[in-house]
């Protein structure tokens, strides 16, 4: 997974969606889409360090961007995520509340959000040892042709696995897991079978396998 440290980022989703609310421990996760707003709710807590995971949920490119409309008292540095550039995470270390809003979509008062950033009792290294959710949290496009991304949290590499199976349940296609990392992934496919060759339109199943935890999507390639 690619680690960003520019101040500006691009991911596209059609459905910028989710705002995942980190209190102290957890994962401070968001996902922004036209249609969703910001889920699972556009405002955050975090302490001062964490790592903040943008994703993108589709349609164009999702520019973040400090608002007026609250004053930010803080300035919110520009983060984009694009479907080229799908995930983007940063960290906010100065106290305070950050008004931003979609760029492109200034007044859709459903892609406005803050995150609080505030001291807490517990300490960054405590936070971060905590284990990160497990799931299968977005694949776009889908329909797909000729790629699609996925994307996908993992909190045990050891005991992950990550598969395509076609309707009758024979498996098409197993990801290497050398370069996953703990916690946000991405993933592409382009539509090839283990083999290389180009797999037929119809339907498939994503298969994420962590330990004894599955999770499944499915997904229709259209040629």
């Amino acid at each position: 997974m690619k680690k960003y440290t520019i101040t500006l980022l691009v991911k596209t989703l059609s459905t910028m969606a989710v705002l995942f609310q980190l209190l102290f421990g957890q994962e401070a996760y968001m996902n922004l889409s036209h249609s969703n707003g910001i889920t699972p709710s556009p405002l955050m807590t975090v302490a001062p360090g964490q790592e903040i995971t943008f994703e993108y949920g589709g349609g164009g490119a999702h520019p973040m961007t400090s608002d007026s409309n609250p004053m930010s008292p803080m300035f919110f540095p520009t983060i984009t995520v694009t479907s080229s550039d799908p995930i983007a995470t940063f960290t906010l270390t100065e106290v305070g509340t950050y008004y931003f809003h979609c760029g492109t979509n200034p007044g859709n008062s459903s892609l406005w959000g803050g995150i609080t950033v505030e001291e807490s009792s517990v300490g960054i290294d405590e936070q971060l040892s905590v284990p990160k959710q497990f799931e299968i949290t977005n694949v776009y496009p889908n329909p797909f042709n000729p790629t699609t991304t996925m994307t996908f949290k993992v909190d045990d590499l050891n005991a992950f696995t990550l598969e395509i199976f076609n309707i009758n349940g024979q498996l098409i296609k197993t990801f290497a897991n050398e370069n996953l990392t703990i916690g946000l992934n991405s993933v592409k496919w382009n539509g090839l079978n283990n083999t290389g060759k180009l797999i037929q339109s119809g339907i498939y199943f994503i298969q994420a396998t962590s330990g004894n935890h599955v999770k499944s999507k499915t997904i229709t390639l259209l040629k």
